[in-house]
């Protein structure tokens, strides 16, 4: 889905989601419910083994060590399913801090003290701490469904290349997006600096972020002839936020 700076959604307010997790909080503490699962358990389920997989194969036994960033945790359920699977170096950032106040709810629920919970806009980062992997699962479709989505959406793109180090990966999902649609957005993302620098001849500008793979399991459907799927994952490489290259 193409997002114009004039499309805004209240998916993409602050407002909403406070009043969504106040919500589910209340739920939580009167009926045990722990809130919905964005894009639903089972494709939570899917992107997680999936990934899984495609980090053993990259880091072998090493897996387990690496750091892991749940981009716009929610109620934590992807925090909770990654310490049941044995990582224990995780975080999760919402921009929403009743976000954070369920999800440390959950968190504590399913015995995970192990979890940090940092407050952070990715459209407005103040993180400092690297990762190994960014984790998405909704979150970029609802910045670009902000009041200024497409430049949220960069600033997003922005702020992903900062926090991981090159061969770090970005997994995202979304159901606003198609694979050729996030490839562009990624791929042809260059960073501010580099776009800055691309007016030197001496320097040849490369792209921050390089397509590694994407999910092919998920249900499809046919429509006027094209066949898609109601979400997308997919898997890129950062290949560092200044990928500057003198030319030969």
């Amino acid at each position: 889905m193409d997002t114009d700076e004039g499309e805004a959604s209240e998916l993409g307010t602050l407002e909403h989601w406070e009043s969504v997790y106040a919500t589910e909080l209340a739920n939580l503490q009167s009926t045990g419910d722990e809130g919905e699962v964005w894009f639903g358990i089972e494709t939570m389920q899917t992107m997680l083994s999936w990934t899984l997989s495609l980090l053993e194969a990259r880091h072998g036994s090493g897996v387990h060590a690496l750091r892991l960033l749940d981009i716009g945790t929610g109620n934590g359920a992807m925090l909770v399913a990654l310490y049941k699977k044995g990582f224990h170096n995780i975080t999760g950032t919402d921009y929403s801090r009743a976000s954070l106040v369920l999800a440390a709810a959950v968190l504590a629920k399913n015995g995970c003290t192990c979890a940090l919970l940092k407050e952070d806009d990715m459209t407005n980062s103040k993180l400092l701490a690297a990762y190994d992997v960014l984790l998405d699962k909704g979150t970029y479709d609802a910045v670009g469904l902000s009041e200024d989505g497409e430049s949220a959406q960069k600033a997003y793109r922005q702020t992903a290349a900062s926090l991981l180090p090159p061969a770090g990966l970005l997994i995202i999902t979304s159901c606003n997006s198609t694979l050729a649609e996030l490839r562009q957005d990624f791929e042809g993302y260059q960073s501010s600096v580099e776009s800055e620098q691309a007016h030197d001849d001496s320097l040849q500008v490369q792209p921050c972020f390089e397509y590694l793979d994407h999910i092919r399991t998920y249900p499809t459907f046919n429509f006027g002839g094209v066949e898609g799927s109601h979400h997308c994952t997919v898997a890129f490489v950062c290949k560092g936020n200044s990928a500057l290259l003198p030319l030969s």
